[in-house]
């Protein structure tokens, strides 16, 4: 009894993440707006809100690592589907917390240091932008394809469940495979919008993941 309030907690969490984090990622600060001396400036004007976006997709990250742990477990520890999700979803945890921290704070403290030179670093400044926004970039797209393979493992059980688990997992095959084959392909790009449909994407599954843990295993839809 007590572990399936703690399922149903987490469930609820769940659905709240999801919201939160594609509200944050609507609110994501983009480059090139008019009227700052310099890019350096610009980068450092924005830093309250692109700290606390990206610092707060960290903590909610985090979240999603957790809720993959329990639905890997409910499917059952020895299962070798369950064993990849935990792996695939580590990896995608850890690629996606350093893209968020190249982006988030790396970038910022750059600004920091080169807002205050007369011209804001210039051409100097531009490069290590540039570098950073690679690094995330590089982040993000692995974290995007560890995500969907992690997805579509965990998703892949659940096929064989409920009605309701089955669609979840049929759901979340397709969703996963997506992520997977849009980035190798390259008709999935990571800029603001492309991001917030994967991070809306994964909003949705997880949601659902939490009301497959919050159901009795037995329980037929």
């Amino acid at each position: 009894m007590r572990e399936r309030n703690v399922n149903w907690i987490m469930a609820i969490v769940l659905a709240v993440v999801g919201a939160a984090s594609v509200f944050l990622m609507l609110h994501h600060p983009t480059l090139g707006s008019p009227g700052h001396a310099s890019l350096a400036h610009e980068v450092r004007a924005e830093e309250a809100v692109n700290t606390w976006v990206h610092g707060t997709l960290i903590a909610l990250i985090l979240v999603y690592q957790a809720a993959a742990m329990l639905l890997a477990r409910r499917i059952g520890g020895g299962h070798w589907f369950a064993a990849l999700g935990k792996t695939a979803i580590a990896l995608a945890t850890i690629l996606m917390v350093l893209a968020a921290l190249m982006s988030g704070f790396v970038s910022t403290s750059l600004a920091h240091d080169f807002a205050a030179l007369p011209d804001g670093g210039g051409s100097s400044f531009h490069l290590l932008i540039a570098l950073t926004s690679t690094f995330n970039q590089v982040f993000a797209n692995t974290s995007t394809v560890a995500y969907g393979a992690a997805i579509l493992f965990l998703s892949l059980p659940l096929i064989g469940g409920s009605m309701f688990e089955r669609g979840v997992g049929i759901f979340g095959a397709v969703l996963g495979a997506v992520f997977v084959l849009g980035i190798i392909s390259g008709h999935l790009v990571l800029n603001v919008p492309g991001m917030t449909s994967v991070i809306a994407g994964m909003g949705v599954w997880f949601a659902l993941a939490g009301v497959v843990l919050a159901r009795p295993a037995s329980q037929e839809g």
